[in-house]
């Protein structure tokens, strides 16, 4: 936790630097290039770093279960996301939920938002269309399980990797081009597991893009 933290220091610290030098100089455009890739290389060794320690947290933490509202769930998560991306990375994301407050109560800890905060910078991140569109469902399967599901409008993902994407560090594939999931998704496979549940992955059916299934327990 020690040496993550201070890797982190210095990263925000580098952040900075990059930020101030594009807020003062005066770049020409291929300096400026250079100076975009290098805070987006940064910001993902910081996303990388804070998956990291979410890794170590969720393998040797206890859960600690409590009743939490779904809708409250997943719309604190999802301002969490747009607020740690800059507006150029945000591509006008949309999104729908549809169930209302109240309606499913589910048993969980912080890992809950593990899963969603992954599931959406995923589906933001990744996605090649101009305006990002996320859509979150939810059903009851059976009594005591919730089904809930998380679909975006982006490339999707070859039915071949859907298993594989849940490894760490593998890395989904699609019209060659290369998207880098690292450690995410296999933190929302370790999350959901830990909570008394599953994921996988599906084909979307009404946006297009990729779907990812979530069961967990219901409240008692």
């Amino acid at each position: 936790d020690m040496l993550s933290h201070d890797i982190g220091n210095y990263i925000q610290a580098a952040r900075g630097f990059l930020e101030l030098v594009e807020v003062v100089g005066k770049l020409e455009d291929k300096a400026l290039k250079y100076l975009k890739r290098s805070e987006k290389t940064m910001g993902n060794i910081m996303a990388l770093v804070d998956n990291v320690k979410s890794l170590t947290v969720l393998r040797n933490r206890e859960p600690t279960l409590s009743p939490q509202d779904l809708r409250e769930v997943v719309e604190r998560t999802w301002e969490m996301v747009l607020n740690s991306l800059k507006a150029e990375e945000l591509k006008g994301a949309e999104l729908e939920v549809c169930f209302e407050r109240g309606e499913y109560t589910i048993m969980c800890d912080f890992s809950i938002l593990n899963i969603f905060e992954n599931l959406f910078s995923n589906a933001i991140k990744h996605n090649d269309k101009e305006r990002v569109k996320v859509k979150v469902s939810a059903k009851v399967v059976e009594e005591g399980l919730l089904r809930i599901c998380v679909e975006d409008n982006g490339p999707g993902l070859p039915a071949d990797m859907r298993e594989r994407v849940f490894n760490r560090f593998d890395r989904g594939v699609k019209e060659g081009k290369i998207s880098g999931y690292g450690l995410g998704l296999s933190i929302v496979k370790l999350a959901a597991e830990r909570l008394g549940g599953r994921v996988w992955v599906e084909e979307g059916e009404e946006l297009g893009g990729t779907r990812f299934v979530i069961e967990l327990p219901l409240k008692g």
